[in-house]
């Protein structure tokens, strides 16, 4: 029996994924769902929201707030993910502020069928147990196996870990810079944004601040090749948007779109998200202490302050050299 159980503890150590650290899976996303009535900022968009844009990079600059990263992979703006954002926020809250990324395929059937909002929203509590169950037995991916026998190997790899506040940390081993643009090119030939659902985060908005909640809109950064094909292929205005959100009462944050570096065309790696994040909330501050937002942008702001050792404590310990690694390679 000592012999069967020393295996079985061998086996459940050698097959879990080393490459995923932080809040398991599973439980990442019900957490995000759980969130009610508990912040003063509440971030909220696609995969871009959730790889990109740090609360831990805003804290620098909006340290009174507490700010939540309620994206999910792959969402769309669909109305039940819509009606769930207000929730996370605190009612009490003398500075309640919604911020959503804002990106074509979050407007789209595709993303409102597959994406993980959906998936874990109507997911039932007998899923969910299971789920938590077969964490322990992942399978054996042979990819992750040869680039560990075989580190000199150039296999595309990454690593993630998911916080508390809801923002998943990623680093990739040789990235593919162009590797999403596969995927997007495949969508928006086959289907468009849909018209209803861009309405619909609009008349959201106009809830929102009609209700006393300052609504921000941005369009996360990506690579100059995918901006043009998003531009190219979808009927996505985003001049219009901005006209129509603001008509709503949102406030648009233009961002410097080619300003920081991604590791596949769509999102940022964890240093480019503190960097970005920290611009943002720059840029959100300057709003909330009176400044014209029509003067305000998110752009690279140069050299910063390091952040301090404690910020990012929790993260690996590969994060930080990876971290340090990024830094002595720029001018």
């Amino acid at each position: 029996m000592l012999a069967i159980s020393t295996v079985l503890i061998g086996w459940t150590g050698f097959v879990r994924t080393r490459d995923r650290t932080g809040i398991r899976s599973e439980r990442f996303w019900i957490m995000k769902l759980e969130w009610k009535g508990c912040a003063d900022a509440v971030l909220a968009g696609d995969s871009r929201a959730v790889i990109s844009v740090p609360p831990l990079g805003m804290f620098g600059e909006l340290p009174e707030l507490r700010i939540l990263n309620y994206g999910f992979s792959g969402a769309a703006y669909t109305s039940d993910y819509l009606d769930g954002i207000a929730p996370v926020l605190d009612p009490n809250s003398p500075d309640r502020n919604i911020i959503l990324a804002v990106t074509p395929r979050a407007f789209t059937e595709f993303a409102a069928q597959t994406g993980e909002f959906g998936r874990q929203w109507k997911r039932s509590k007998a899923k969910e147990l299971l789920a938590e169950a077969r964490w322990a037995f992942q399978r054996i991916q042979l990819k992750r196996l040869v680039a560990d026998w075989l580190p000199g190997r150039p296999i595309r790899r990454d690593f993630r870990h998911r916080c508390a506040d809801g923002w998943v940390a990623m680093y990739v081993e040789n990235p593919c810079r162009t590797g999403a643009l596969a995927h997007y090119e495949e969508l928006f030939s086959a289907e468009d944004v849909v018209p209803e659902m861009i309405d619909d985060l609009l008349d959201h908005v106009h809830t929102w601040t009609a209700d006393g909640i300052r609504v921000c809109g941005f369009r996360p950064p990506c690579s100059p090749e995918m901006l043009a094909l998003e531009n190219r292929l979808s009927i996505f205005d985003e001049a219009e948007f901005i006209t129509r959100f603001e008509s709503a009462g949102g406030i648009w944050i233009e961002v410097e779109q080619n300003g920081y570096d991604s590791f596949d065309g769509s999102h940022l790696t964890w240093p480019e998200a503190l960097e970005f994040s920290r611009d943002l909330a720059y840029a959100i501050r300057r709003i909330r202490a009176g400044e014209n937002p029509a003067a305000v942008r998110a752009i690279r702001g140069g050299t910063k302050p390091e952040l301090p050792p404690e910020w990012y404590a929790h993260l690996p310990a590969r994060f930080h050299a990876y971290y340090q690694s990024v830094r002595s390679d720029r001018p």
